[in-house]
């Protein structure tokens, strides 16, 4: 648990900012999910973000200025995720459409 303390307590004001902001962003597009919807998919954005930007920006081999760039990128991948699991939750054909993407067979 300290290991997730120390590292929030490095992530700048500015990387937080621009995370919630490309999450919030992405939750105005869809108009068709619920309030605790958008809750929850801007709570995903947000958690893939912090979650997975350092180590996607390493593996890339990108340098520090664009941490920023990775984490709003994730911020609305991340929220995308959560779109696709409501709507495929709703959906049987959604969610066989979204399977077929998955395996690359597209729509």
């Amino acid at each position: 648990m300290s290991d997730w303390l120390d590292y929030l307590s490095r992530l700048s004001l500015g990387k937080i900012v621009i995370i919630i902001l490309f999450a919030l962003l992405g939750s105005r597009f869809r108009r068709d999910n619920s309030w605790g919807e958008r809750a929850v998919t801007i709570i995903c954005g947000v958690l893939a973000a912090v979650v997975f930007a350092e180590p996607l920006r390493l593996l890339l081999g990108w340098g520090a200025d664009y941490e920023s760039v990775v984490a709003a990128a994730l911020a609305l991948t991340g929220r995308n995720w959560a779109v696709y699991a409501f709507r495929a939750s709703k959906d049987p054909a959604a969610a066989r459409e979204i399977k077929a993407i998955l395996r690359g067979k597209g729509k």
